[in-house]
């Protein structure tokens, strides 16, 4: 269920809302009841290892003590006593029970009317780009459907040679509150000085890298030449830049490719308020494709632009 993969926080409605409709146990979604938590009971505190490693190992996914299913369907909510068990509790179980700790997961307790005996638990758990993770008992799991199997070794040969291969991604748009200039409590113009950020996600430097912006013609000033010099093509209404690396990035590194500068006015506010802004991420392994529109991204004082903000300097 996207809710748990996107990252958004989960809250006790959330739950709720899983429970009423029934959402499906999956491939990347997994109900655990909340007896199933344990710090005593070896058995259980071992599937819970197994089972964050195996989603690790494959496309990543949510586990979630405090929800029991009834025909692989959540069906009801059996709360974790979270005075007993803690978040630090269970990453300590998790970084001793699977080598190469997983990186950026989430333990997230979610307390119903502030009762820490009725605690449901939401780990969220990244596809990994250190994968493959070894479980306690020496062995490499996967997820299938709504089990953990043991991987093929081919299968697990294939993961360490993904582990050698770079990848990054767009990190961040920043600075996307625009700077007005008002005459008569109008706008006649309003400025933005966005910066755009990638990250390298894998274990291994990237040497060769390509960011290229597609946007309107008419929103972008031609004079920062910041932006103009890597002017490639005119595309439609879009002019188009491809920005080369500058120097390597290394692991786990966040680096700014551009700050460039647009404007919105009057004459060019319903091309703004109609299109987007497309970003494509070349890199040595692939291709990344973003797209934003530009009225949802670009505000000012955190509420979208509407054209009676704007002087209009025809009249």
């Amino acid at each position: 269920m996207s809710l748990f993969i996107s990252g958004k926080h989960t809250n006790q409605e959330d739950i709720i809302q899983i429970v009423d409709n029934h959402v499906e146990r999956s491939i990347n979604l997994e109900f655990r009841s909340g007896d199933e938590l344990s710090l005593t009971n070896q058995q259980k505190i071992n599937k819970l290892a197994i089972t964050v490693a195996a989603f690790a190992n494959t496309i990543g996914g949510t586990l979630i003590y405090g929800i029991d299913y009834k025909r692989n369907k959540a069906n009801s909510i059996s709360f974790v006593n979270s005075n007993l068990i803690t978040e630090s509790d269970i990453n300590n179980i998790l970084t001793f029970k699977i080598h190469r700790p997983v990186k950026d997961l989430q333990i997230i307790p979610v307390i119903f009317n502030n009762d820490k005996n009725k605690t449901v638990y939401v780990i969220k758990i990244p596809q990994s780009h250190d994968a493959p993770h070894i479980s306690f008992d020496n062995k490499y799991y996967k997820r299938n459907k709504f089990s953990n199997v043991v991987m093929e070794e081919h299968e697990i040969r294939m993961l360490y040679n993904k582990s050698g291969v770079s990848e990054i991604e767009f990190f961040a748009l920043l600075n996307t509150n625009g700077v007005p200039t008002l005459e008569d409590g109008k706008i006649t113009v309003i400025n933005f000085y966005p910066r755009f950020l990638i990250k390298n996600i894998s274990s291994i430097i990237e040497h060769s890298y390509k960011f290229e912006i597609s946007l309107p013609t008419s929103i972008y000033d031609t004079s920062f030449t910041a932006l103009q010099e890597y002017f490639v093509r005119f595309d439609g209404i879009n002019s188009v830049f491809s920005i080369p690396n500058r120097s390597p990035i290394f692991q786990e590194e966040i680096t700014n490719v551009l700050e460039t500068k647009l404007f919105v006015n009057y004459e060019n506010y319903e091309i703004f308020a109609n299109n987007k802004l497309n970003i494509r991420l070349f890199y040595t392994n692939g291709i990344k494709t973003h797209s934003f529109n530009l009225l949802d991204t670009f505000i000012y004082k955190n509420k979208q632009l509407q054209i009676g903000d704007f002087q209009d300097n025809i009249l």
